[in-house]
C-alpha cells in the first residue's frame, strides 16, 4: 500500500479524532475519501480488528505493518492522544525514504467486520456510543436479537462462536430469571461471569482473555456503544428475544483497573407492563392504592429498597392512568422501559435537562399525572425539585414520586429533613404512600428449621417453620421466586397533622414495622424462611 496514501488516510484520521468523533467511526469516515479507493480491504481489516477488541497497533502489526511505526499506535492509545501521534505518524511516513514507496500488507478474505464481530445482528440499541451503531441499517435497528437464530447468518466459526457465548450467557440469564448479569475482569486478564436471581449474585463461570475481550465487544456492538472506547463509561441498551418472550436490557459498560466491566439489567416486557390487579397485592392494599388513585389531585409516594420491584408497581399504577385516558408524563433517569401511551422524559444533566428542568416542561404539555423518578438526598436542587413536586399536586395534577428509602417512616423523616421544605403544604397534599420489598420463595426441598428465636416463636405460637435446603432445580440456593411485600398507607387528618406538625413519634408509631410484620406472616406460613427476613430486614425479633 502506498506510503503516501496511508500518510493522509492517517492525517485525516487524526483531524476527526481532534474533532471528538469516536475512533471507529473516524477510520470509517476516513476510508470513504477518493484516495482510498482500491483499499476497502484495509478499513474493513481495521473496524473488524477494533470491534473484537484488539488495539490498532497490535491489528496493524498482525498484517506486516513496519514495527518501527507501531510506537505510535501504543504511545497514543495508553496515553490518550491517538490524534496527535496519528499526526506524527503521517508526517514520519511523507518523510520516510527507506524500504521503498510501498508496504506490503497481508490481507486476505478473512478480514470482513461483519464477520469479525458479526456485523448482522438483528439487535436493537441506542447507546451513547455510535462507532458500532453506524454500520446498521434501519431493518437491523427495527427488530430483535434472537438468541436463538442469531448465528445462522455466520460462516466463520471463530466468530459464531462468540455470538453463540454471549446469546447463551442472556438466555440463561431469562431462563432463570436473572435481573442482571456482571461480566467482571479480575488480576491477569481473564473474567468471572456472575448473574443476580432472586436479589442475590451467583457466579456462573471463569472465562479466558480471549474469551473476555471479544464478548465485551460483542456486547458493546449489540448495544450500539463505542468499541474503541475503553476509558469512558458508556451506557446503552438492546432488545432481545428468547422464545416468545422479549426483554429490554440496559448495558453499563465501566473502565476499571483490571479492564472493562459490564453489567446488564435486565427488563421483562411482560412484567413490566402489567396492570394493578397483577402484583399480587392483597384486597386491602389493592383497594387503598384504589382510593388513593380516585382522588383528582395530590401527591403520591412509592418507596423501596434498589431491587425491591418498586419501578414495576409504579408503571403498573401509570397503566391504570393511562388505560382512564390520562395524560402521563413521566421523569426518569434513566427511563426504565418504554410505557405505550406515556409521554417519558430522559434526564440529561450534561446538557441542562435536570430534574427540575423537565418538571417545569411536564407542567406546560397538559399533564393529568407526572411520574418523577427519585431519589432525593435532601440538598437544595432537591428542596426546588420538592416544592415544585407540591406546588403542581396543588394545582390539579396527580404526582407520583419514586423514593429509596427503606419505608414509610424513613421516608417521611427524610422528606421533613430537605432544607426549606414547607412541611404543612406536604402534608396538605398528600393522598397516600406505599412501600415495599422483595422476599424469596423458598423452593419445594425446604425442610423443616431446627431453632428460631423465641421472641419469634412466642409470637408465632409455635407455628411450624422452614428454611432453605437446596436442589438442581433451585441451583442449589434453596429459593425459587421472588414475592413482594407491601406497606399501603392513606395519609388520613391525624397523620397530616403529625407531618405538618414535625411529630416524628407519631409518624413512627403509624408508620413503621407493617413490612416486617408481613414478612413474618409469610415465614409463619412456610413461603420464606426467617433468614431471608433477616437478610432483608435485619434482626428484629
Amino acid at each position: 500500500m502506498d506510503k503516501i496514501i496511508l500518510s493522509n488516510f492517517f492525517a485525516h484520521f487524526a483531524q476527526l479524532l481532534a474533532s471528538g468523533k469516536p475512533l471507529l467511526d473516524a477510520i470509517i469516515t476516513s476510508g470513504k475519501k477518493s484516495y482510498m479507493k482500491g483499499h476497502q480491504d484495509f478499513v474493513n481489516y481495521l473496524t473488524g480488528k477494533l470491534k473484537s477488541g484488539q488495539n490498532l497497533g497490535q491489528a496493524l502489526l498482525d498484517i506486516g505493518f513496519p514495527k518501527e511505526y507501531i510506537g505510535y499506535f501504543n504511545a497514543g492509545e495508553w496515553e490518550g492522544r491517538l490524534d496527535q501521534t496519528m499526526n506524527e505518524l503521517s508526517l514520519a511516513l511523507k518523510s520516510d525514504e527507506k524500504g521503498g514507496a510501498e508496504i506490503e500488507l497481508s490481507l486476505s478474505e478473512k478480514t470482513s467486520a461483519r464477520k469479525i464481530i458479526g456485523g448482522g445482528s438483528r439487535s436493537i440499541g441506542a447507546g451513547n456510543g455510535n462507532g458500532a451503531g453506524a454500520e446498521r441499517t434501519k431493518n437491523e435497528e427495527e427488530s430483535d436479537t434472537d438468541v436463538d437464530k442469531d448465528t445462522e447468518t455466520y460462516d466463520d466459526a471463530e466468530y459464531k462462536q462468540t455470538i453463540k457465548l454471549v446469546n447463551g450467557w442472556l438466555k440463561k440469564c431469562v431462563e432463570a430469571k436473572a435481573s442482571d448479569l456482571h461480566i467482571i475482569p479480575v488480576r491477569g486478564g481473564d473474567g468471572i461471569l456472575k448473574y443476580r436471581v432472586g436479589g442475590v449474585l451467583h457466579e456462573i463461570e471463569k472465562i479466558g482473555r480471549d474469551e473476555l475481550i471479544k464478548a465485551v465487544a460483542r456486547v458493546k456492538f449489540m448495544s450500539c456503544l463505542d468499541i474503541a472506547e475503553k476509558r469512558l463509561p458508556q451506557d446503552g441498551r438492546m432488545l432481545i428475544k428468547i422464545g416468545e418472550k422479549e426483554s429490554d436490557l440496559r448495558v453499563s459498560v465501566v473502565p476499571s483497573l483490571t479492564g472493562e466491566k459490564v453489567t446488564i439489567r435486565f427488563i421483562s416486557k411482560s412484567e413490566i407492563m402489567i396492570g394493578l390487579d397483577e402484583i399480587k397485592l392483597s384486597g386491602p392494599e389493592l383497594g387503598d392504592i384504589k382510593k388513593m388513585m380516585e382522588k383528582p389531585y395530590g401527591l403520591i409516594l412509592v418507596t423501596g429498597m434498589s431491587g425491591s420491584g418498586k419501578t414495576t408497581t409504579c408503571y403498573s399504577i401509570l397503566n391504570e392512568y393511562i388505560k382512564r385516558g390520562c395524560n402521563v408524563v413521566t421523569i426518569e433517569q434513566p427511563a426504565e422501559y418504554l410505557l405505550n401511551g406515556a409521554t417519558q422524559i430522559a434526564l440529561d444533566p450534561s446538557i441542562g435537562l435536570n430534574c427540575l428542568a423537565a418538571l417545569k416542561t411536564a407542567m406546560r404539555t397538559d399533564p393529568d399525572v407526572i411520574f418523577v423518578s427519585g431519589p432525593f438526598a435532601g440538598d437544595s436542587s432537591d428542596r426546588d425539585i420538592l416544592n415544585y413536586a407540591v406546588k403542581a399536586a396543588q394545582t390539579g395534577h396527580i404526582v407520583i414520586c419514586q423514593f429509596g428509602c427503606k419505608n414509610i417512616f424513613e421516608l417521611i423523616e427524610s422528606l421533613l429533613k430537605t432544607k426549606d421544605i414547607d412541611a404543612a403544604a406536604l402534608a396538605n397534599i398528600l393522598n397516600g404512600a406505599i412501600a415495599q420489598v422483595l422476599l424469596r420463595k423458598l423452593c419445594d426441598c425446604k425442610k423443616a428449621a431446627d431453632t428460631a428465636p423465641p421472641a419469634f416463636i412466642k409470637k408465632t405460637k409455635n407455628a411450624a417453620i422452614y428454611m432453605s435446603s437446596g436442589c438442581e432445580k433451585c441451583l442449589n440456593s434453596g429459593y425459587m421466586g421472588r414475592i413482594p411485600v407491601y406497606d399501603v398507607i392513606i395519609f388520613d387528618r391525624d397523620i397530616k397533622e403529625a407531618i405538618a406538625s414535625g411529630n416524628i413519634d407519631k409518624i413512627k408509631k403509624t408508620a413503621t414495622g407493617h413490612l416486617e410484620k408481613k414478612a413474618a406472616e409469610l415465614v409463619k406460613a412456610g413461603i420464606t424462611s426467617l433468614e431471608e427476613v433477616y437478610r432483608v430486614f435485619g434482626q428484629f425479633f
